[in-house]
């Protein structure tokens, strides 16, 4: 938000743009002293898990989801080093509204969030806000709002449609308006070969002023003339 001009969009995940509450402020600093005396500890790790992944229904990813919860919890008691995640803690105990400084936000946003996620309702009230502000400014920059329903952490459980927004978005923006959209999971394309995926792609170009310095092997002079 300082240097906006250098910024073509913002695509925030579970962004809420405010700070805790009293009672969750209480409660995460109570987790924190949990974590700082004794290490990883159930109220800690309930705590987490929750934050990321929201809370547990029934839904068609819900193995999957269960999968991943038990992944992260391995790696929260054997490979996550708890003065670290103290200090994580911390810091996002101690974040600022971003109410305040709508006003200088410039560029387009595109904000995602899952109907489950304890986020979800921070991130209505950003989306309402930022609308607020467009209006009173009549900015021509967009501000949408990616709801997907049934998931609670979109990035582990439908990556293909943080995919497809972002790609929207990007479109929206002026960027990439040349690349199709991805109709099939990544995984699951066959419609290359091996030899196709090494080969080079050439020059790239992106719509809006920006081209990076990429050369085709025809771009590079010949010694010789």
């Amino acid at each position: 938000m300082l240097h906006d001009e250098m910024v073509m969009g913002a695509v925030l995940v579970h962004c809420t743009g405010q700070t805790a509450s009293f009672a969750d402020s209480l409660r995460d600093k109570l987790v924190n002293w949990k974590l700082k005396t004794t290490g990883m500890n159930p109220a800690t790790e309930s705590f987490l898990i929750l934050h990321r992944f929201g809370c547990l229904t029934d839904t068609g990813t819900e193995l999957e989801l269960r999968q991943a919860i038990e992944n992260f919890r391995e790696n929260l008691q054997h490979s996550i080093n708890a003065k670290n995640l103290n200090r994580y803690i911390t810091a996002y105990m101690q974040r600022k509204p971003l109410s305040e400084r709508l006003g200088d936000l410039k560029c387009s946003v595109l904000l995602i969030t899952g109907a489950l996620a304890p986020q979800r309702k921070g991130c209505e009230k950003l989306y309402e806000s930022l609308m607020k502000v467009q209006g009173a400014k009549s900015s021509c920059a967009t501000r949408e709002l990616v709801v997907v329903e049934n998931v609670a952490n979109v990035l582990a459980e439908r990556p293909d449609k943080v995919i497809e927004s972002m790609q929207y978005f990007l479109q929206g923006i002026g960027l990439v308006s040349h690349l199709k959209m991805q109709t099939t999971p990544l995984n699951l394309n066959r419609r290359m070969s091996m030899e196709d995926y090494d080969k080079p792609m050439g020059r790239v170009q992106l719509a809006g002023g920006f081209r990076p310095n990429l050369t085709t092997p025809n771009d590079v002079p010949d010694e010789n003339n």
